[in-house]
């Protein structure tokens, strides 16, 4: 009778935790589903009552004063598009004084045809502040020019002005029939349209998709890296579609880099006299800073037919290190051109290859990892990673490299019984890559001085090959480099009126502590940003703010996933684990110096130029070596929930990026 009492409270026990398993999945899911809603009731309905704007002038910096009996005239030509409102800013002293109308009126040019005007109180219009006016009817206009007149009746009092910009290009603001520089701060807005909405939608089912099939993947009990490859590529997709190409720092001269090697591979002439890359297809737009008008500017005509040009990508400089950098980049690139696709087209294909390279290199590093494989999953996962790796920064190519020597070494150290001289090429070819790429991550392949002597076949065969593969990384890729920092340090050109010192090698050694205390500085203004900025919390160029609790979420999964659980066999002893923290403070105080040198203005107080996201190559080496030890030990796996919870957070993301994006 005990003994099947016994059974039924293990039975119920295993129900009762399948039980909270649905309900915390179910739970999550209506979760989300708010969400979803909230964010398309908030922000997605909104931003598709406008369409993209046609004309937008937005500086503040001058305001033309409006009298009675002065009209303000602005000629406006629009190109093509549906025109439903017209947006101006006025400013306001002191609203208590003021009284009387102001008029506002658009014409068609060519035969001063009224088509529509709007009067209002002056008292209600909002001081230094857009004010909106809405066409009863859509405008449809084909290089069509419209003039638009302000004025104000006898009855205004108080001081109300237009504003307007002399940098505003623009040769048809007037007052009365006296021309004025510039152009007025406004906006002429499109038609409204669905194209967010599409957008929208489309993310939404992808991320569906994918939360649906990593639970099929976490119910079947799939590998890790089986799991990873699925949430990979369908964030990653999504990432694809709500970042327009360009979005990342320094995306456009990335971009214009990958696609002149690209142009090289076709034997086409692949910059102009200026340095700038050369198109070949009409109808690239990037997007530096993104808003709803550039989703509509990418996706309304991502199915126009190709048509062919020769026009350089101005202000995009391209970068010439050969093939390695931006290899899957312009593989991809380099295929849309052969099938003579449109830009659209070449620009997400270049994407599409990065983040397919970006998934099966990491997937296959998580395959080799002994132990901490939900490190890597996690570290690949953060939305900063997954911007890179979506994009056409070498960052991209960079981390998926670099995870991939991670893996391999941990394999070769703590899994592989014998290392072969294959192994040892391996880690030489990959230790030139990514030395090529960024030097100050020479360091990552230094883990195999962990290699046990006793494993290795060949040893001094193996030696040769490590110290042949470190000469050529170091010498051959950076000796034009070393002997520019011997010799004094980078300068640069500043708007020709001469250079700027840079702090140089010699003053480094010459002045240690001076340069201890630039890096305590640094640390102690920056730290913060560099946290933040390396989990993801700011995206694009670093406008794109995710809350930090987001990010900090992330940090801590990336933390628990790196400790040991009970049935783990494989220790790293604690002089191991000191060498990984070793290595991991050289390459943070590499990078340091290395922009000391590149980027710091002799005399500055900080290091400036660096970013959170040049210390993801080895944050997973850091989390292991914090953390896996014998002191903190999980009873059983959590990675499940691990996968899990990365699926929210990831959701979350993406919400919170649409939002940001569209309302602009």
């Amino acid at each position: 009778m005990f003994r099947e009492e016994k059974d039924a409270v293990l039975n119920w026990g295993k129900h009762s935790k399948k039980i909270l398993g649905f309900i915390l999945i179910v739970g999550s899911l209506l979760m989300l589903i708010a969400t979803s809603l909230y964010t398309y009731k908030e922000s997605i309905v909104p931003s598709s009552v406008e369409g993209k704007n046609l004309i937008g002038w937005t500086e503040n910096d001058n305001e033309i004063i409006l009298v009675h009996g002065e009209t303000i005239s602005q000629e406006i030509c629009i190109v093509d598009g549906d025109i439903s409102r017209i947006k101006l800013c006025f400013r306001k002293k002191d609203s208590k004084k003021y009284s009387g109308n102001i008029k506002i009126s658009i014409y068609k040019k060519e035969n001063n045809e009224l088509i529509q005007s709007w009067e209002n109180q002056i008292r209600d219009l909002p001081a230094d502040a857009i004010s909106t006016f809405e066409l009863k009817k859509p405008l449809k206009s084909m290089n069509e020019s419209y003039l638009l007149k302000i004025n104000v009746n006898e009855a205004a009092s108080g001081n109300i002005s237009v504003v307007y910009s002399e940098k505003n290009n623009s040769l048809g603001l007037k007052k009365n029939e006296t021309y004025i520089k510039g152009g007025l701060n406004l906006y002429i807005v499109a038609q409204g349209n669905n194209i967010i909405k599409k957008i929208y939608v489309c993310c939404l089912m992808l991320l569906f998709s994918t939360l649906g099939l990593g639970i099929w993947g976490i119910i079947k009990r799939f590998r890790i890296e089986n799991i990873f490859l699925i949430m990979i590529l369908g964030i990653g997709l999504t990432y694809i579609l709500i970042f327009p190409t360009g979005t990342v720092p320094d995306g456009r001269t990335h971009f214009a880099s990958a696609y002149s090697e690209s142009s090289k591979l076709l034997g086409l002439e692949n910059i102009d006299s200026n340095g700038n890359a050369i198109l070949y297809e009409e109808g690239y737009s990037l997007h530096t800073h993104p808003d709803k008008s550039s989703y509509i500017d990418l996706y309304e005509d991502w199915d126009a037919p190709n048509t062919h040009t020769e026009e350089s990508l101005k202000a995009a400089s391209v970068i010439n290190r050969g093939l390695i950098f931006y290899l899957p980049q312009i593989l991809g690139i380099t295929l849309a051109r052969i099938l003579s696709l449109n830009a659209f087209s070449v620009m997400i294909f270049g994407r599409v290859f990065s983040l397919l390279t970006y998934a099966f290199v990491i997937r296959y590093a998580i395959k080799l990892m002994p132990f901490g494989k939900m490190v890597i999953y996690l570290t690949s996962l953060l939305p900063m990673t997954l911007e890179l790796g979506t994009s056409y920064s070498y960052d991209s190519f960079l981390i998926a490299l670099s995870f991939l020597t991670i893996g391999y070494n941990f394999h070769l150290i703590y899994s592989k019984e014998k290392v072969q001289t294959a192994d040892w090429l391996i880690l030489s070819f990959l230790s030139i890559v990514l030395s090529v790429i960024k030097v100050v991550y020479i360091f990552i392949p230094m883990m195999c001085l962990l290699i046990n002597g006793a494993k290795c076949i060949r040893k001094k065969t193996s030696c040769l090959i490590v110290a042949l593969a470190g000469i050529i990384s170091i010498g051959a890729t950076q000796l034009s480099r070393i002997i520019g920092i011997l010799n004094g340090g980078n300068t640069i050109g500043v708007g020709g009126k001469g250079e700027i010192s840079h702090y140089t090698l010699s003053y480094i050694v010459k002045n240690p502590l001076k340069t201890l205390w630039i890096f305590y500085s640094t640390l102690e203004e920056k730290i913060d940003f560099y946290f933040s900025s390396m989990l993801g919390a700011n995206l694009g160029w670093l406008d794109i703010q995710i809350p930090i609790v987001i990010a900090i979420g992330f940090f801590l999964l990336i933390l628990l996933s790196a400790i040991k659980t009970e049935k783990d066999v494989l220790l790293i002893d604690s002089s191991q684990r000191v060498f990984y923290i070793a290595i991991c403070i050289l390459m943070f105080f590499a990078i340091l110096t290395v922009l000391m040198l590149d980027y710091t203005q002799l005399g500055g107080k900080v290091v400036e130029g660096v970013q959170g996201r040049y210390f993801l190559p080895f944050l997973p080496i850091f989390a292991i070596g914090i953390m896996r030890n014998n002191t903190v030990v999980l009873k059983k796996s959590l990675n499940d929930f691990m996968i899990w919870s990365s699926m929210m957070l990831q959701f979350y993301v993406v919400q919170h990026i649409i939002r940001r994006i569209v309302m602009r």
